[in-house]
């Protein structure tokens, strides 16, 4: 009876130091289960931390990309700026022509300008004639304090009143925004050749007469101007003060 009562403490004791001596080897097969855990989860860490890594990466360079095109265009502001105030115009000007640096060509299709280093406070007013040695290169339509705007006569806004040389006839030279320049309302000049020398007439004023415009040439079965200035290749243009003809008694 002392044995049968005995019995279930004596079980649970060798149960007790059976399950104590058999703990270090539990602890022992399971370590490379929660290693390998552990390991998953530092190698879920490193990719998740690795990809916003790559995206801050691009988001940085995007950034810089911006900050170099503004700086650029900084640049290049700075630059207009300081290039407007290191001109050739005098503080007073006179009848005589006077240059005035180019710091842009406008050419696009819809207009043909130039933007010129010069403006208001340098004497510098709407309907000035433009010009170089060549010939006529356009008139000014828009004066600014120190920057001004040249209609260039490709552009489509352009009339210029011209005549031939050696021949009776008259015209309008029009700009078409292209390299060449139509000739409209052409009248008394049935004899007209290639390369005919085209100058202004005077009529209308503004542009004085005899300023060399282009050569006639055949043109899709017309008559048009090759200017004998390229406005988009000027540095510079000579400005002069807008022509008025004589008053008739």
């Amino acid at each position: 009876v002392a044995f049968a009562q005995s019995q279930p403490l004596w079980i649970s004791d060798w149960r007790a130091r059976a399950a104590d001596g058999f703990l270090p080897l539990l602890h022992a097969l399971r370590q490379p289960v929660v290693t390998l855990q552990h390991w998953r989860d530092e190698i879920s860490l490193h990719m998740n931390l690795r990809a916003r890594y790559d995206q801050l990466q691009q988001q940085l360079e995007q950034q810089q990309r911006t900050g170099m095109a503004w700086r650029a265009q900084a640049l290049k502001y700075d630059a207009l700026t300081q290039s407007m105030a290191l001109h050739d115009i005098p503080a007073a000007v006179g009848e005589s022509p006077v240059a005035a640096r180019v710091l842009q060509h406008q050419q696009g299709p819809l207009y043909h300008r130039l933007l010129l280093a010069a403006g208001q406070r340098h004497g510098i007013s709407p309907d000035m004639v433009a010009e170089t040695p060549q010939g006529l290169a356009g008139r000014l339509i828009s004066a600014g304090q120190q920057s001004a705007h040249v209609l260039l006569i490709t552009d489509s806004q352009s009339r210029v009143p011209v005549r031939f040389v050696g021949h009776a006839g008259r015209a309008l030279a029009v700009g078409e925004n292209s390299p060449l320049v139509s000739l409209r309302y052409l009248l008394d000049a049935p004899d007209l050749t290639a390369g005919t020398l085209v100058v202004t007439s005077g009529d209308g004023g503004i542009f004085p007469p005899d300023m060399v415009v282009g050569t006639v040439v055949p043109h899709k079965g017309k008559w048009m101007i090759n200017p004998a200035v390229n406005g988009h290749a000027l540095d510079y243009v000579l400005l002069k003060k807008p022509w008025q003809p004589p008053a008739t008694p």
